[in-house]
């Protein structure tokens, strides 16, 4: 990262740096609000965006007539809920029975994979 007032003193080698395809992020008072990078990354990126928009197009075509998505008030309840919170608390001691059968099966499935959980690798 690299602050704006940097950055215009050294635009040149950002612009190297970029064409070596390494993205540089550039900071206003330590905060991200621009990224560059190379004008082909550029392209790729701006063409993965209207593919997927035109694959979304297209599936919206296929949709049964009547159904015109989502409503912006529903898109406002959806947006402005609450976060999800368990109505049971699967921490509570009646359901030690069923941690320990999990954590033996996860044991036994890092053991037959030789996946060590504490290095997070393989064995």
């Amino acid at each position: 990262m690299i602050s704006i007032a940097d950055a215009r003193n050294r635009l040149p080698a950002l612009v190297h740096q970029a064409e070596a395809g390494e993205a540089v992020t550039i900071t206003r008072r330590g905060k991200p609000v621009a990224v560059v990078i190379s004008f082909e990354e550029y392209e790729r990126v701006r063409g993965a965006a209207s593919s997927w928009m035109s694959r979304l197009d297209i599936w919206r075509t296929g949709l049964p007539d009547g159904i015109e998505g989502l409503t912006d008030a529903e898109l406002d309840a959806v947006r402005d809920c609450a976060p999800y919170v368990p109505r049971v608390d699967f921490g509570a001691a009646e359901y030690a029975d069923l941690d320990a059968a999990q954590g033996l099966r996860v044991a036994e499935a890092e053991s037959a994979s030789g996946f060590d959980r504490k290095q997070g690798r393989r064995r």
